[in-house]
This record gives structure tokens, sequence and C-alpha cells, in this order.
């Protein structure tokens, strides 16, 4: 393949995950509330403790409220406001408040660029969206009244590319409701750094920078471990889930040392443990990752006194340095953001990490959707390419390799060119690398079960989109986007799901419930479940294609 075709594909990492209404670079720089000094902390009324809304955190008292039969709790810092210093550093501890927090509404997301994606996703009618650098924030849903005995807790992950996304943004991280309602569990979800301000490797910000983003990422699992008894759930018994480049960063905290111990189980959806080019590399070589950095320190004129100058810098300006990488289906030449392997958060590509057994082991459910590759054709508006269109894309995508590709990708075999371009890209991205991890996780004695999501919801009104990158997120949390709902056979199929991902959080095993079987991962049989109005085992999930992409990097 060509040197163009190494840097396409490194590149190819992004996901659906996007804000409702994404910031742009304006509302991004405009300074968020300060959630230490607002009116959401009101003195301790006398009566506080016996108030069964209020709980008492390590920062200090929340009051929630009971909202369609679930108790939630929303907006509660878990680390301190990344301002100032703490710009490009490691998250701090918060330093608490006194009397009672109101704890009813979301917190602003991270900073973040409005995205291509997120205008392709089906979301319904989204709710307003703002950013501020103040946006280490969790929320919290639990059953009401309480079990008798501790809760299984679910950590969720969000995605977006490590560029967009937020804990506020219904389509990629639905509330926690029908999951603590139907299921019994303590749902978890926040927000984490985004883009260069949780992904800045630069080396004058010392030797484990650029991973912020991660790192805010086990702060928050260090403070579920703290409060979830508080709210009625079990530390000894999380499970941390996350759709697209939340599901990257589950595969990191599989192979992280610093989330051992954080967590019991682990959920990737459309996104699987990263390795080395050619495929799904979402984590940068230090290197590459530092060169980058120095990059975006020269366009926003820091040449000395690095840190300080990159701390003065305005949000616009940081967000606006570097172009982003948009067009996968073709090629541009812009930048992504993620993890980098840093020695210190990350000491190989977690790929090779899983495959040398050195990873938690801890029960793993993972799978991909049926069309992954669509919604990244939709958003870079390619879905209508023709043949020509289609033939120079291949071209210059994979260069000589192209040869192959065409071999297992003919047009003439798909509805369409554009279709075509969609399964090379669902097929490259996420559907081969989520069967290449479960085999790797089996292989050193990991418990592995594989699924494939075949449902195009009815409420995404497109034909081309079908069970598109994302559309499996509403199932689990058994809650269609805002405004939209399900039919009767996609909540028969929603609760079916929330009964398997809920069994794994509660167990570490996914049957039981009278469910159809899910039988566990085999390497010689790629045994997996199919999600769909009919629920069945299957076998050889895309094997010809998965052999194909797997020739290239063993």
């Amino acid at each position: 393949m060509s040197g163009r075709s190494h840097h396409l594909l490194l590149c190819i990492f992004l996901i659906a995950g996007c804000s409702d209404e994404p910031a742009t670079a304006a509302d991004a720089a405009a300074p968020g509330p300060d959630l230490r000094a607002d009116l959401s902390v009101a003195d301790a009324a006398p009566d506080a403790a016996a108030d069964p809304l209020v709980v008492k955190t390590s920062g200090g008292m929340v009051r929630g409220e009971v909202k369609d039969g679930a108790r939630r709790y929303l907006g509660i810092p878990y680390a301190a406001p990344p301002l100032g210093k703490l710009r490009f550093a490691p998250p701090a501890p918060h330093p608490g408040w006194s009397g009672v927090r109101q704890a009813v509404a979301f917190g602003p997301g991270c900073p973040q660029l409005a995205s291509k994606l997120g205008a392709a996703l089906p979301a319904g009618k989204p709710a307003p969206f703002s950013a501020s650098e103040d946006c280490l924030t969790a929320n919290v849903w639990t059953p009401w009244p309480l079990p008798g005995m501790a809760a299984p807790v679910l950590v969720w992950i969000h995605g977006g590319g490590y560029i967009s996304g937020g804990s506020s943004v219904a389509h990629i991280a639905p509330p926690g409701t029908a999951l603590a309602v139907k299921q019994g569990l303590v749902v978890v979800s926040f927000n984490y750094r985004l883009g260069p301000l949780g992904f800045l490797a630069h080396p004058d910000l010392g030797k484990g920078s650029g991973n912020d983003g991660v790192l805010d990422q086990q702060a928050l699992l260090k403070w579920v471990h703290l409060n979830a008894s508080a709210f009625g759930g079990d530390p000894k018994n999380v499970t941390i889930a996350g759709e697209s480049a939340g599901a990257f960063s589950v595969c990191v905290h599989l192979t992280s040392p610093g989330s051992n111990g954080l967590f019991h189980r682990a959920v990737m959806q459309s996104g699987a443990c990263p390795q080395k080019f050619p495929q799904n590399s979402t984590i940068k070589p230090r290197a590459e990752a530092e060169a980058q950095a120095k990059k975006l320190a020269a366009a926003v004129g820091c040449s000395a006194s690095v840190p300080a100058c990159l701390r003065s810098k305005s949000v616009n300006a940081l967000l606006k340095a570097l172009p982003l990488n948009e067009d996968l289906a073709g090629g541009s030449t812009g930048v992504t953001w993620g993890p980098n392997v840093d020695g210190v958060t990350l000491a190989k590509q977690p790929l090779d990490l899983v495959r040398a057994g050195s990873f938690h082991k801890v029960p793993v459910l993972l799978g991909t959707n049926r069309d992954e590759g669509t919604l990244l054709v939709k958003a870079a508006g390619k879905h209508m390419m023709n043949l020509s269109q289609y033939t120079a894309a291949v071209n210059k995508m994979f260069g000589l390799g192209a040869t192959w590709v065409f071999t297992y990708y003919p047009a003439t075999s798909f509805k369409s060119p554009g279709a075509a371009m969609a399964a090379i890209l669902g097929d490259l991205v996420f559907v081969c690398p989520a069967r290449r991890t479960a085999r790797a996780l089996s292989a050193k004695g990991g418990k592995a079960w594989l699924y494939s999501f075949n449902t195009a919801p009815g409420f995404s009104g497109d034909a081309f989109l079908g069970a598109y990158h994302g559309a499996e997120i509403p199932f689990v949390f058994g809650a269609p986007p805002p405004g939209l709902a399900f039919t009767a056979a996609e909540q028969k199929l929603a609760s079916a799901m929330m009964g398997y991902w809920a069994r794994l959080a509660l167990a570490g095993d996914p049957n039981g419930g009278g469910a159809t079987t899910w039988p566990g991962y085999f390497v010689p049989t790629d045994r997996h479940l199919t999600l769909d109005a009919k629920i069945a085992a299957g076998s050889a999930l895309r094997l010809t294609r998965c052999n194909f992409w797997d020739s290239l990097t063993p």
C-alpha cells in the first residue's frame, strides 16, 4: 500500500457519537458556568440527612430527583475543573463543597467543534448542548426504591472519535432510566476531555502527556469505587461499557495498569482493541503524537515556554489550530486525536498487549453492527457516488493494494458503489477488528461473547444507513432518541438486549432468564449472536473478508 494509504487508514478510527447540536468553536470558547460557585449548591437543610434523595459523596452532599421511576443525579463533579495550570494536566481531586448540591441538571460538555458525523446521525429532537472546560461531571441513575442488596454498576463511556460527544447527548449516551428500573442497575455516565484538550502529547508537558482524556476516565472509575455504595451500587461489581471511541477506551482500560481493579466486566460496542496500522489504529505511537502536538503549538504561536503559552490560548484557538480528518471515504489530510503509547498509561498498542496476555482478565461482551460503514460514507457526502468515483476512491485509499480490495468488494456485489464503500469501511474499521479482538482474548484465556446487531431502526428514516454505526445504543438502554419511538418488535429486541447486558453486569455471563443461548466465543467457528427481530446464534461472521483484512496485518 502507498504511504498515503497508510495515512488514511491510520486516520480511520472515527466515530458516531457527536453532540446533538455540537458546540461550535465560538461556543466552546465561551466561558461555561462555574460549577464550584453557582446556585446549584445550597445551604444544608436541617433535615437533609433524613431526605432519601440526598446522598453523601466524597465531594459533598447532593440532592437528586425521582423521574420516570428511577432516582437520578446529574452534573456531579468527579474531579477538579481542568482550568489554568490543570489544563493539559492529569485530573486533580475536586475540592468539594459545603451544603447540599442540587444535582438535577447535566453539566456542560467538554469543548468540541461541530462534527459531520453528528449531523448524519438520527438524533430525534436533541436537547440544547453547551460546552465548557469545566466539564468533568458524572450522572447517576439508580433503581427506586433501592433493592435490599447492592446493585451492579454499569459505567458508560460515550463515543465521538475522541473529538466530540458528551454525557447529555441522548442518542449516544441515553439516560440510564430503563436499565435502572427494569434491570436493577446503577448506571453512571460522564464527560471526559476531548480533542487537543484531552490528548495533546507535547514533550514539554511531560512524559505521560497526551492521555489526559484517559486519565479522566480512570479518575471517574476511582470516583465510582469511592461512591458507588452511597448510591446503592456495588463497588466490587462494576462493568465498563462504551461505543466506538468509548469501546476503544474500554480496551485501553483492559490493558492499562492504572485501571487495574477498577472494573470487573467490560463491553465494547462497535470498537475493539486497537493495534498498529493498517487496521483500526486509534492509538498513536508516541513519536507521532508528539509531532502532532508540536505542529499545534507552532500553529498557535507557542515556540517558547510552551506549557504556559498553550495554557494562555483560548479554547477556540486550540480547537481550530489543526483541521480534523472527517472524510474517510476518499481521504482527507486532517488530524485525529486520541490516546498515545506513552509508556506510562499505555505501554504498547492494546491488541499487542492482549496477544501477550497482558490484560485484566474480566468477562468481555463485544460486537458490531451489520452496516457500520454507512454513517461514515453518509457523513462524507459520498453515499451517492458512482462507479468511477468508487474506483478512484479505492485506488486513492489503498494504492497498489486496491486490486485486492476490488476482488473482495466489487461494486456489482452491492446495492450501489456507495454501499460497497460502506462495506469496506465497516469491515476494515469495526467488524473485523472485533473478531480479531475476540480471538486474541480467547487465545489468552479470556471469556468473550461476540454479537452482530442487524436491525435497521425504523426511526432512522434513511434506507441507506441500515443497521448503522451507533444504531444499537438506544436498544442497549431501552431508550430511543428523544421524540422517536420503537416499533413493538424493536421494543422486544431492546428488552432482550437489556437483559443480556444486565446479566453480564450481574454475574459475568449474558446468559440466563430464558433468553436465547449466547455461545461463548470459540476461534475455530467464530461463534456469535445475531441481534435482530429473531435472535439466533451463528458462526463464521464475515469469514472471507475478515480473513482478507487479517492477512494484511496478522
